[in-house]
């Protein structure tokens, strides 16, 4: 089955710790769900010159976007656009340090800064990856539809035909209603 929103297979179901059945993950083609190809690519050392773990082993960077998209990001999710695959950490739950944040303490540069980082995901427990969650996407809301809309006034804007019309419409007479017929 694919996921309509990703365009992505749909895995296995996991069994979270309580036993409880968890959430279908989305897997990538090998069969192996996009946490655990990541972290696969982050720890190989072949990699390190486009994206490595930080020294604290909790945070990854990638430090060569142009290389990473076109020789690791193929072989991770079959897309070589660095956009998509940020997008994709996000939809797994992965934050980012940026200015002025890391885990609560304040930042304003140095190496922890544009990492990306989530609980689960650490350099010598690679079978914890297995952990992260896929978070689905949630629907938009009918405001949210409405600023989609096209704001082209030409898209929006009535014909005088259509005016006419429904000016017709409503001019036609209803004729005479007993007292026991409702509008």
């Amino acid at each position: 089955m694919v996921d309509e929103l990703d365009g992505e297979p749909e895995g296995e179901i996991d069994e979270e710790p309580s036993g409880e059945p968890a959430e279908p993950s989305p897997v990538a083609p090998q069969g192996e769900a996009f946490p655990t190809l990541l972290h696969g690519a982050v720890s190989d050392e072949s990699t390190d010159d486009c994206v490595r773990w930080l020294p604290g082993g909790t945070k990854f960077v990638v430090c060569d976007k142009a290389k990473f998209a076109r020789d690791v990001l193929p072989k991770i999710c079959g897309r070589s656009k660095f956009a998509s695959f940020a997008s994709r950490l996000k939809r797994w739950s992965f934050d980012r340090v940026s200015r002025g944040e890391d885990l609560g303490a304040r930042v304003s540069r140095g190496e922890d800064l544009g990492a990306y980082y989530h609980e689960h995901f650490r350099r010598d427990e690679p079978r914890r990856a297995s952990r992260v969650r896929y978070r689905r996407p949630t629907p938009l809301s009918a405001g949210a539809l409405r600023r989609l809309e096209p704001t082209d006034d030409r898209a929006r804007a009535r014909t005088a035909e259509d005016e006419a019309s429904q000016f017709t419409e409503f001019s036609k007479p209803m004729g005479i209603l007993s007292g026991n017929e409702m509008l």
